[in-house]
């Protein structure tokens, strides 16, 4: 009982960083191309 809600825990951690990685990259992209400025995405901002 205790190793499902274990493991249901960090696959909705799992899936609620991604989204939220997505979402992030997502609108910066988004926000450069309507302002025109240039946006860099690093690996060290993600992580």
């Amino acid at each position: 009982m205790l190793l499902q809600f274990l493991i249901e825990a960090v696959i909705i951690s799992v899936i609620g960083g991604l989204l939220g990685i997505i979402a992030g990259a997502g609108s910066s992209i988004l926000l450069s191309r309507i302002s025109g400025w240039a946006v860099y995405i690093s690996p060290f901002s993600v992580a």
